[in-house]
């Protein structure tokens, strides 16, 4: 093998002969001498390696340049094969040093945003995220100093978001997270992002899409013209967001509940309808929708079918404690709407029942702390229970004494449970008021509201309320008052007061003026508006009648007149504040006219 290889080197160094540029003397070789002659070969290729490999090369450009065109074409390329090769290498290191990079920064985002999320949920937990809101404005001494790391938290997140976006300027991701951090701080800016990632006439970033779905839906109009212009808006980014992910039943639910506002019905039930057997939670819109179309009878088989859902996913026993507490609270909704308060209750004693054995019986300080804690919310969802169920008998019409103290017998279980609920003792206390004499007594072996002047405020409003039934308003300005001072903004207590303050023997025109007007600014916007309204203006028309202002308070008995059109009362007092007011118009005549016909009606 050995004689073969250097047979193979002397045929080398024939056609490359290392002597021509570089000899050594090694000493005389004679001509038949060959196997010297193959050693002396030998060593000198070894020594004459290095020029080798400068020369080497040169030969080989050389043989290829004298070969033929095609071969010189190779030659001249090759360079530019070499730099593009390094390119690529060199391309390649740097994107893999990006990409590392970009990683990193992922990294560090999110160990930032999960301590920014932990905070925000301790001063959530505490009620302190309005103390954040105003952060700028209070002095260092009156700030917790966790406000002030959220702030820094929030900075540094975007941050790091912007240094994403311009090493990654294509994903999506980093733009919307960033849109998604400046809409606390910076709303405008905030929803400008998020425009751009989800144009209004093609479909883009799907989560940008969903979410100005929300905003557009949540949006409140100044105008019809607005309200329309919004519901559209969001429906187009409901459209998108679902073309990207037709499962997205974030999207499925927003576009459904804008198709029910336009009474596109029975598109809207179909969608709920999808979303009903994912989640039972639906069942109430499909009861929404049953109801416009006048088809109630299929009520009680929806309700039924959510209570068999919730039931198997308790009976499971796999839930985390927010959706344990949701599907308790969803299921004795459902049966409320069925008004079974009765298997309601019998449900969550059996329960509590189960709770207390395990949270005696558990050796694990965890389970059994999850146990107690889990026995404390449903004894209050059953407070509630027994709540609506004594509401329910307090409501009807015509109740009789055996019904009131039935009333009263829930109640007190209710009281037994949770004797802090406001709303059980609003209810004794309407009872303790009641003018049968024995409901009156029973209520108050439970719970005197006339011995407990730190009750709370709704109790207080229900006796105040009571005692202008009964014609004393000086009594009823007493409770009101004390009702104020612990709820200074509850618009309900300020009408109240504001009324008593006309009736009583004072008859402060304006103090009830100034009450009534500030229960009017409360309750503007709210869920209460359009219930409540009438009654906060005629006591504001009323005020300004005493005050002598006819004019103001005709406007005022106008208004409340929209809702109230067949308000006998109502109209008797813009008749005399127009002939008070010098107004002999064609409006007076109507409203004349008007209360003749009411009261031929009613005749």
């Amino acid at each position: 093998m050995i004689r073969n290889w250097l047979h193979a080197a002397v045929a080398y160094k024939s056609q490359h002969p290392v002597g021509k540029y570089f000899s050594i003397p090694f000493g005389t070789i004679q001509k038949n001498d060959s196997e010297e002659r193959f050693k002396m070969q030998f060593l000198q290729n070894i020594f004459a390696a290095p020029l080798d490999l400068i020369l080497g090369p040169k030969h080989f450009i050389e043989d290829m340049w004298l070969e033929s065109g095609r071969s010189r074409a190779l030659l001249l390329g090759f360079p530019a094969f070499v730099v593009s090769l390094i390119g690529a290498l060199v391309i390649g290191m740097a994107q893999f040093a990006k990409n590392d990079m970009e990683a990193g920064y992922v990294a560090v985002l999110e160990r930032v945003v999960e301590d920014k999320e932990r905070l925000e949920i301790q001063l959530q937990d505490e009620g302190r995220m309005a103390e954040f809101a105003s952060v700028d404005a209070a002095s260092d001494e009156d700030v917790d100093p966790r406000t002030q790391a959220l702030a820094e938290l929030r900075e540094e997140e975007s941050i790091y978001l912007q240094k994403l976006i311009s090493m990654n300027p294509k994903e999506p991701a980093y733009r919307f997270r960033l849109a998604m951090s400046k809409l606390r701080t910076d709303p405008e800016h905030g929803i400008s992002i998020l425009k751009n990632l989800a144009p209004e006439d093609e479909a883009g970033f799907a989560d940008a899409h969903k979410f100005l779905a929300k905003y557009y839906a949540s949006l409140r109009p100044s105008t019809q013209t607005d309200a329309v212009a919004n519901a559209d808006l969001a429906l187009t980014h409901a459209d998108f967001s679902l073309k990207r992910d037709k499962n997205d039943n974030v999207s499925k639910s927003i576009k459904a509940q804008l198709l029910m506002k336009q009474d596109r019905l029975k598109e809207a039930n179909e969608l709920f309808s999808e979303l009903f057997e994912e989640e039972p939670q639906f069942y109430r819109q499909l009861l929404q929708i049953n109801e416009r179309l006048e088809r109630t009878d299929l009520d009680e088989s929806i309700v039924e079918r959510a209570l068999i859902s919730y039931n198997e996913r308790l009976s499971r026993g796999d839930l985390n404690d927010r959706k344990w507490v949701a599907t308790w609270l969803q299921m004795i909704d459902c049966y409320r709407e069925l008004g079974d308060f009765e298997r309601a209750a019998e449900l969550l004693t059996d329960e509590i029942g189960k709770l207390a054995n395990a949270a005696g019986a558990d050796q694990q300080q965890e389970s059994a702390d999850k146990a107690r804690s889990r026995r404390v919310f449903l004894r209050k969802l059953l407070s509630g229970v027994y709540l609506n169920w004594a509401g329910k008998i307090a409501s009807a019409d015509g109740a009789t004494k055996e019904d009131k103290l039935n009333c009263l017998q829930l109640a007190t279980q209710a009281y037994r449970l949770n004797q802090n609920d406001s709303n059980v003792l609003r209810l004794i206390a309407r009872l303790a008021t009641d003018r049968d004499e024995e409901v009156a007594n029973a209520a108050k072996a439970i719970y005197d509201p006339y011995e407990h002047f730190a009750a709370p405020s709704l109790v207080l409003n229900e006796l105040g309320a009571s005692a202008m039934q009964k014609g004393d308003y000086d009594g009823a300005v007493k409770f009101f008052e004390l009702a104020r001072k612990k709820d200074p903004n509850n618009p309900m207590i300020l009408n109240n007061l504001s009324y008593s303050w006309l009736r009583n023997n004072d008859q402060d025109a304006n103090r009830a003026l100034q009450l009534v007007n500030q229960g009017l600014r409360l309750i503007a916007g709210s869920s209460q508006w359009t219930k409540f309204r009438p009654n906060f203006l005629d006591t504001k028309g009323t005020a300004l009648v005493k005050l002598g202002r006819y004019e103001e308070a005709i406007a005022a008995f106008e208004n409340a007149l929209t809702a109230r059109p067949n308000d006998v009362g109502l109209l008797q007092q813009l008749v005399e504040c127009y002939e008070n007011a010098g107004l002999d118009t064609e409006v007076l005549i109507n409203r004349i006219e008007r209360v003749e016909a009411l009261n031929a009606e009613s005749n």
